[in-house]
């Protein structure tokens, strides 16, 4: 049996960890260390590049460009309230999760992906000395 954390369950249940940040299930798993569950989320369908949004200004701004724009997508509202931006991956290399880095990868991660700062995973995985996700994403 593959073990979940209980905050990653939660994430997975609501789509959130919280009320302001938008951090996928996909995203606390990889923080965390959650191998299993990475596995499984990729394998039900978990979209592998999606990034942080703060959910709050998003839909805020989502309900008045909707209101404003009837004709207007409220998805390019939400997509433009990345709070910090970084995806599944970033957490990973962030992390040193080699194990998880290698699965996001391999479940069609991009590792050219870039977060607000203009950093990428491998910037992190470099910056914290994670010598062995930096050797798998600088290939």
């Amino acid at each position: 049996v593959l073990a979940c954390s209980s905050r990653v369950l939660y994430a997975l249940i609501v789509r959130v960890s919280c009320q302001v940040y938008g951090s996928t299930a996909l995203m606390e798993a990889s923080a965390n260390g959650n191998e299993g569950c990475v596995q499984l989320l990729l394998e039900a369908g978990a979209t592998v590049n999606d990034t942080e949004v703060s959910l709050e200004r998003a839909f805020t701004q989502a309900h008045a460009t909707c209101a404003s724009k009837p004709w207007a997508s409220p998805s390019s509202a939400i997509a433009s309230h990345q709070v910090d931006g970084w995806a599944a991956l970033h957490f990973a290399a962030y992390n040193g999760r080699l194990a998880i880095a290698k699965r996001l990868l391999q479940g069609g991660a991009d590792p050219s992906t870039r977060n607000k700062d203009g950093k990428t995973a491998l910037d992190y995985a470099r910056e914290r000395g994670n010598s062995e996700v930096v050797a798998l994403l600088a290939c």
